[in-house]
């Protein structure tokens, strides 16, 4: 009996702690390639995160921001409730579109180029002229609006409001031409009239006394020039 202890007592001593040995160096080098795999995942992380900082930094724009996706998604709401508001004075040849002053903002941040587009294809669904005022009512928009924010640091707010009375003239008088037969002049004529008082006279009005108030420019993110930073 005392032999055969013994000689487990060696076994524990010489065979049992090699193998325990053996047992935490397997498992150090298991959670070592572990920790080795999961660094590449951390660095290209981390890459990205600054390169994407980096991007909206040079370009002064945020991707993929909950705030910005915010105020696209409220001007689009608000153009669109405000057409159908004044919906029997929004469409046809005689138009006096209050919502069409929203487009001044346009002046002051890239975003509002997609807010007022979808707006404008939004409400034209409602047109009593049908799919053409989708396609010739939006596409005076986008025209407009791209203008308006090329040409923001170069022109002032009333200049800018002419651009979509220019567009809608010609295009939305084009369009009623199309679908009425009437003469293009004419109904360019009356379109421009209504623009020109919704956005070059009511628009610029309020939008200059806004303007004054840096808590708007601030919740509109304004990136203009000297009086229109963010």
């Amino acid at each position: 009996a005392v032999r055969f202890f013994v000689r487990v007592h060696k076994f524990d001593e010489g065979g049992l702690t090699p193998g325990k040995e053996n047992l935490c160096a397997m498992t150090e080098n298991m959670q070592a390639d572990d920790v080795q795999r999961r660094k590449p995942r951390v660095v290209r992380c981390c890459l990205n995160d600054r390169l994407l900082k980096s991007f909206e930094r040079r370009h002064g724009m945020e991707i993929f921001s909950t705030r910005r996706l915010t105020r696209i998604g409220v001007i689009t709401a608000l153009y669109v409730v405000t057409t159908l508001l004044c919906a029997p004075l929004a469409y046809n040849a005689v138009q006096f579109r209050v919502s069409e002053m929203l487009m001044l903002l346009c002046c002051y941040n890239k975003d509002y180029i997609l807010s007022l587009s979808i707006g404008c294809f939004l409400s034209n669904l409602f047109s009593t002229l049908g799919t053409v005022d989708m396609l010739f009512g939006t596409a005076a928009t986008v025209i407009a609006a791209v203008l308006m924010y090329l040409t923001r640091k170069k022109a002032d707010l009333f200049v800018s409001s002419l651009f979509p009375v220019v567009s809608n003239a010609l295009l939305v008088g084009l369009e009623l031409k199309i679908v009425f037969g009437d003469p293009f002049w004419i109904n360019a004529g009356y379109i421009a009239i209504g623009e020109l008082v919704c956005i070059s006279l009511l628009g610029v009005i309020v939008f200059k006394a806004l303007e004054k108030n840096a808590g708007f420019m601030k919740l509109i993110a304004a990136e203009t020039a000297d009086t229109k930073k963010e």
